[in-house]
């Protein structure tokens, strides 16, 4: 925390923090899980020790770092302790979906497609494919991403499966120049929020 002046003696704030580093070539952000952490007097400084290995981010064909120049972002949360004005309820529902994917005319893809959209647990999502590989598997791997629509947040492999095993016709996962991904979403539970 940059300045804490204001802040009473013994001040402590609970926050829910995320990092992302922009991938000036593929456009995705690579983003560390949400993590919870209490910042206090005494610790005023978080952080993620291992987030990319050096040699990835310094090699500018994995699109972190161009012309010397590299793009961070952070999103926080701030946690309050004030008295309770609104109560989140979890609703067990552990409902499961699946959505399919078919990719036609593989071999010609040149950049990254993106399913129709489709919504889980009440949120809408795309899957995002890249034949050529993004960040460390660019240009020997297949990437793949789910993308949450109401956020920048997308998830997935970058170095997701090799090109050579997936351009294997012996292996199964281009038949007839055609690629089915389907992803499973198990959601086991809605947040409420109740006034």
């Amino acid at each position: 925390m940059a300045d804490t002046s204001s802040l009473p003696a013994n001040w402590e704030v609970n926050v829910v923090f995320n990092i992302f580093l922009y991938n000036q070539i593929s456009g995705n952000y690579l983003s560390s899980p949400g993590r919870t952490r209490c910042f206090l007097e005494t610790k005023s400084e978080w952080g993620i020790s291992k987030f990319i290995s050096k040699k990835i981010l310094s090699d500018p064909s994995n699109g972190y770092l161009i012309n010397d120049n590299i793009v961070f972002g952070a999103e926080v949360f701030v946690v309050k302790k004030d008295a309770i004005i609104e109560c989140v309820s979890l609703n067990n529902i552990n409902i499961h979906y699946k959505h399919d994917f078919k990719i036609s005319d593989f071999s010609k893809l040149n950049e990254r497609c993106f399913c129709e959209q489709f919504i889980a647990g009440g949120q809408k999502w795309k899957i995002i494919l890249d034949p050529k590989g993004s960040g460390p598997g660019t240009d020997n791997h297949v990437s793949i991403f789910l993308n949450h629509l109401a956020s920048i947040n997308s998830w997935g492999w970058p170095a997701c499966i090799e090109l050579a095993t997936t351009n294997d016709p012996n292996k199964g996962f281009i038949v007839y120049d055609c690629c089915l991904l389907s992803i499973d979403i198990h959601v086991q539970a809605v947040a409420n929020i109740i006034n």
